[in-house]
């Protein structure tokens, strides 16, 4: 019975949670900081690569190190600096559409100084030390991240992609991970299948595999 009843409440702790979260990123976006006009310093490192490829293990690796104050998966920071970034709609809808491929043309001042201003914030929460981040779908935002954070270093994990596959095929069936009002929340593909969406509309955009990504279909199909 215990079991149930935490099984039950945890999808509303999160979600409010998340709420938190949000409120006080936007809040640190909107405070000028010293940074404002400058670049951080020291350069924040993000930590990329396929979601199952071993980043949470290796953020966590790196989080026992004195030296740094690590943020894993802040897609409330990565919402507030730029909503299009929340691809899985963790937040609600995004105005305009979120997307995974991010690249120069999106890293605006204007983005690049929310980013400063909220990094600054999470910096000075965690003692002054330099922000070690990961969150694996910035591994497709590249061009996004230098823009934003010139000199910032990457750390991009590479895993068998047929393991990957089987990896995102088994969260996604299984999808043990529920949040209170987010409708249709897949643990892997967000809301409404929206991660899927987004990936889809942004590789026909971008011209690759147009004519074949109509007809992908299934978790693995689609995780490949």
């Amino acid at each position: 019975m215990p079991g149930r009843l935490l099984e039950g409440v945890r999808p509303w702790v999160r979600s409010v949670k998340f709420g938190r979260l949000l409120r006080r990123a936007e809040r640190d976006a909107q405070r000028p900081c010293p940074l404002d006009d400058a670049r951080l310093d020291p350069a924040p490192g993000f930590i990329v690569g396929c979601g199952r490829s071993g980043t949470t293990i290796t953020g966590q690796l790196l989080a026992l190190h004195e030296g740094v104050h690590y943020l894993r998966e802040p897609y409330h920071i990565w919402r507030t600096v730029l909503p299009a970034t929340d691809m899985i709609q963790l937040f609600g809808e995004v105005p305009g559409g979120s997307h995974c491929l991010l690249g120069q043309e999106d890293a605006t001042d204007d983005v690049a100084r929310r980013l400063r201003r909220c990094f600054w914030a999470e910096s000075r929460r965690g003692g002054g030390l330099p922000i070690v981040e990961k969150t694996p779908i910035n591994a497709m935002r590249l061009g996004f991240l230098d823009t934003i954070a010139p000199g910032c270093r990457v750390l991009h994990l590479v895993r068998n992609g047929i393991d990957v596959v089987r990896s995102v095929e088994r969260l996604a069936r299984n999808n043990t991970y529920r949040i209170s009002g987010r409708g249709a929340f897949n643990q892997w593909w967000g809301r409404e299948d929206c991660k899927w969406t987004s990936l889809a509309a942004d590789a026909t955009a971008a011209g690759w595999f147009a004519d074949d990504v109509p007809a992908i279909d299934g978790h693995f199909a689609r995780g490949a």
